[in-house]
């Protein structure tokens, strides 16, 4: 049986993502995650800011309300539709249609591992960056080595991932920005026990059926945040996030 396409795959999981992100302990603990995400971003309502697969919108929603010029982008019109955001671009990620120094700040929401083609991605998007702007990139981690059978699984069996879906390993990421002319800031391996109870409510429903969901929410969080600063544990996370500054002399590969 064939795989399905990535446009296929965002079509049943479009529904899915927009209800896990309803319950309060998942906003909590998406806030969170965000937060991170904009650690390294200059403090300049005037820069322009792209959502590269932006999804259902919920790193966009968040980045309107901080930012006045924000576009978001992405492959699905079923993703699309449900996005709380006027300025948005239904486009794939491997010829993006901008022009070359677009953007000051590139976000991309674990999207990169659903691309087919990653390393075309990757250099489309750095190239769309101004010299100086910033590229945040927030994906699975193959760095745990307790997650890599339980993704092995899924990606195989689950009709919800396509041939060539995967985890990156930082290493991994980090050689692939330096590639294209990206300077490494920062790497934070993020989520641990509050990231499936709060992010996945659908594969693991048990918050749902606790009492005080919020403060148990709050509770993951803090949690997740002191794993995230303990030696050997931190790197067993479920994501990763990896902020870089695009060099002013680029030389691109056209892939």
């Amino acid at each position: 049986m064939a795989k399905p396409t990535e446009i296929e795959i965002q079509k049943i999981l479009s529904d899915i993502y927009h209800n896990r992100h309803e319950p309060e302990y998942a906003q909590i603990y998406n806030k969170y995650c965000n937060d991170h995400l904009l650690v390294d971003v200059p403090n300049d309502k005037n820069k322009l800011l792209l959502d590269c697969g932006c999804g259902t919108g919920i790193l966009l929603k968040e980045l309107s309300q901080s930012f006045s010029k924000v576009i978001g982008l992405d492959l699905s019109l079923d993703n699309i539709k449900k996005v709380e955001h006027k300025k948005v671009v239904v486009a794939n990620m491997e010829d993006l249609p901008f022009s070359v120094n677009s953007f000051d700040v590139v976000f991309c929401r674990g999207a990169l591992h659903h691309v087919p083609d990653f390393k075309k991605a990757l250099n489309q998007i750095s190239q769309i960056i101004c010299p100086g702007g910033v590229l945040v990139l927030y994906e699975p981690n193959d760095d745990a080595l307790w997650l890599r059978p339980i993704r092995k699984i899924f990606f195989n069996l689950s009709p919800k991932f396509r041939e060539g879906h995967k985890a990156f390993r930082s290493l991994e990421l980090i050689a692939l920005l330096k590639s294209n002319s990206f300077e490494i800031k920062r790497l934070k391996w993020l989520g641990y026990i509050g990231f499936p109870l709060c992010v996945m409510p659908d594969l693991l429903p048990i918050i749902k059926y606790l009492p005080f969901k919020k403060t148990i929410g709050k509770i993951l969080v803090l949690l997740d945040e002191v794993c995230s600063n303990m030696p050997l544990i931190k790197t067993q996370s479920w994501c990763t996030i990896i902020s870089a500054t695009k060099l002013a002399k680029s030389h691109f590969e056209i892939l």
